[in-house]
C-alpha cells in the first residue's frame, strides 16, 4: 500500500502571512494473487509512479508523427511479453494509459494456452481546462485480450483484442498471429489485423 499527501501554501504580500490549503491525500494498493501456480492475478488501485525513472528527452518540435517513449513502470511490465505478436510489429503501448485508477491482469498458462486478459480505467483524459465539454471528468477504459496455443517447438497459433473507450470516441483491434518452426534454421510467421476508429 502506498500514501500519498499534498498541502499547497502561498505568502500573501498584503498581510505577511502563509496561507495553506486543507491537505489532500492519496491511498494506493496493489495485490498479486496466485490463481494456480501458472496462473497470476494482479490488482492495482491508484498505484504511486513517481519513483519510476523520467523519460529520456525528446525533440517535440515539427514531429509529424507521435514520440514513442517504452513502459517503465512494473505493472505494466510485468507479463508483457504474453501480449507480443509473432511479427515485430507491437499492438500493445501501455504508455496511453496515462493516470489508471484502477488496473487488473491476468496472466499465465492453462495446458498448452497461454492467457493474457488486461483491464484499466485511466483518468487522464477526462483533465480538461474547459469545464463545460462533455468528456470533462470522465475516465478512459482499455482492454486487452490474448490468446496462444503451443503447437510443437516454439511453434503456435494465437489471437489478440484491444479497445479504448472514452466517451462516444474509440479504438479497437483485432487480430490472428502465428509461428510454425520449419526445420532447425527457418520459421515462418504471420500476423493479420483488422481495427475501427472513431474520434468526434
Amino acid at each position: 500500500p502506498t500514501f500519498t499527501g499534498l498541502q499547497v501554501g502561498s505568502l500573501d504580500v498584503q498581510s505577511s502571512s502563509f496561507d495553506e490549503s486543507d491537505p489532500l491525500g492519496e491511498v494506493g494498493v496493489g495485490v498479486k494473487y496466485g490463481v494456480t501456480s501458472n496462473l497470476t492475478l494482479d490488482f492495482t488501485y491508484n498505484p504511486d509512479f513517481s519513483q519510476i525513472e523520467s523519460d529520456r528527452p525528446q525533440v517535440e518540435v515539427n514531429q509529424r508523427f507521435a514520440l514513442f517513449y517504452s513502459e517503465q513502470r512494473p505493472f505494466f511490465l510485468e507479463g508483457q511479453e504474453i501480449f507480443r505478436s509473432a511479427t515485430p510489429t507491437n499492438l500493445v503501448h501501455t504508455r496511453t494509459i496515462v493516470d489508471p485508477r484502477y488496473g487488473g491482469k491476468l496472466t499465465g498458462k492453462i495446458g498448452r494456452t497461454t492467457v493474457g486478459v488486461f483491464v484499466a480505467d485511466d483518468e487522464a483524459p477526462g483533465r480538461l481546462d474547459d469545464v463545460s465539454a462533455p468528456s470533462f471528468g470522465r475516465t478512459a477504459q482499455s482492454f486487452i485480450g490474448r490468446l496462444r496455443y503451443d503447437l510443437y517447438g516454439d511453434s503456435y497459433v494465437g489471437a489478440i483484442a484491444t479497445a479504448r473507450e472514452f466517451g462516444d470516441d474509440y479504438n479497437r483491434v483485432g487480430g490472428v498471429d502465428g509461428r510454425f518452426r520449419l526445420g532447425r534454421t527457418h520459421a515462418v510467421s504471420f500476423l493479420a489485423v483488422g481495427s475501427e476508429h472513431r474520434d468526434s
